[in-house]
């Protein structure tokens, strides 16, 4: 079993907040799906269809904010050839998928951690990486320090997801030689300003790659 804490009611409550419907057209939408397997994958398989891939996620499994809250870009002019959400009940699965998955030409792009499960996205297309690994953090700073430790081994992030502690769980990817320049997390406290951020930002070479909500805030990850 996974030794992270369920995701608080407290999470579940303020997900409303954060969590407003925009109707704003937006080219990096946060899209709500169901929670139920065949109907997620239905909801993201037209999500796709319609020109877009899922770079983040976060699953909420109970109370009234509960759904598959998936980030989207657009998929024109990217490298992406097809996407893939698994769910975990081992860390023992994780890590070997994990591995495998590298090795198959599958790219994490984030991760959900709740409890007993997790969620990783993955995204097909090529890439040099040969390792991973999931640090942990009490803060924004504590990750922020953690990510330029990192830079200096050739590792890049790529995924975020906080638990009931408010902790932050990131995953790295190791990729000798990578030509990622600049990296920045986004902090937002409603989907409009969001969406319309990341729209300004994606047009700016920046690539969305996970988000998590922690501290009544949306935050993203991007990478240059």
């Amino acid at each position: 079993m996974f030794p992270f804490p369920a995701k608080s009611l407290l999470l579940l409550l303020f997900a409303a907040f954060l969590l407003a419907s925009s109707l704003y057209s937006a080219e990096c939408p946060l899209e709500r799906h169901s929670t139920d397997p065949q109907e997620l994958e239905k909801q993201m398989d037209a999500m796709w269809n319609r020109g877009f891939a899922p770079v983040g996620m976060e699953m909420i499994r109970n109370g009234k904010d509960a759904g598959a809250w998936v980030l989207y870009t657009q998929r024109e002019g990217s490298e992406y050839r097809a996407w893939s959400l698994v769910e975990y009940d081992s860390e023992k699965d994780l890590e070997a998928d994990l591995n495998r998955a590298l090795k198959d030409g599958w790219t994490p792009f984030d991760l959900s951690l709740d409890g007993d499960r997790a969620w990783v996205l993955y995204l097909r297309l090529e890439n040099d990486a040969d390792g991973w690994k999931i640090d942990s953090a009490r803060d924004m700073k504590e990750l922020e320090n953690d990510i330029r430790k990192r830079a200096e081994e050739d590792s890049i992030p790529v995924g975020l997801s906080t638990d009931e502690n408010d902790d932050i769980h990131a995953l790295f990817l190791h990729i000798p030689g990578h030509d990622i320049s600049e990296w920045k997390i986004q902090s937002y406290a409603d989907i409009p300003s969001m969406e319309k951020d990341l729209d300004t930002l994606t047009s700016q070479g920046w690539q969305p790659y996970g988000f998590m909500l922690r501290e009544r805030k949306l935050h993203v990850l991007l990478l240059k």
